[in-house]
C-alpha cells in the first residue's frame, strides 16, 4: 500500500522508515491508519510550505487506493488519511 505513495511522495521516507522500524514487531503488521495520520500531517505541512508539485500524484495514489484497494485499504485510505487530512488541516487554519 505504501510503495506507490512513497514513489509518489518521496519526502515522506524518512517518516515511514522510523514507523515501520518502530513498529515492524507488531504481530498484528503495521497499524497503518498511524501511518496514514503521519502521512496528514506531513501533507499540511507540505500544503502550509506551498510544497504542492507533487499532489495530484499523491491524491492519484489515494484514488488508487480506493479504486484497487481491498476494504482494509479503502477504510484506511478514508479514516486514516482523508478525514485525518480534514481534522489537520482545519487545525493548521487556527494557528
Amino acid at each position: 500500500m505504501m510503495v506507490p505513495m512513497l514513489e509518489a511522495c518521496p519526502s515522506f521516507s524518512p517518516a515511514w522508515e522510523k514507523f515501520e522500524a518502530e513498529w515492524r514487531s507488531e504481530p498484528d503488521g503495521l497499524p497503518l491508519y498511524l501511518a496514514l495520520s503521519d502521512l496528514a500531517r506531513h501533507l499540511v505541512g507540505m500544503l502550509e510550505r506551498g510544497d504542492t508539485v507533487s499532489f495530484p500524484s499523491i491524491f492519484a495514489v489515494v484514488e488508487l487506493w480506493h479504486r484497487e484497494g481491498d476494504s482494509y485499504a479503502r477504510e484506511a485510505a478514508t479514516v486514516g488519511l482523508l478525514e485525518d487530512l480534514q481534522n489537520t488541516n482545519l487545525l493548521s487554519w487556527l494557528r
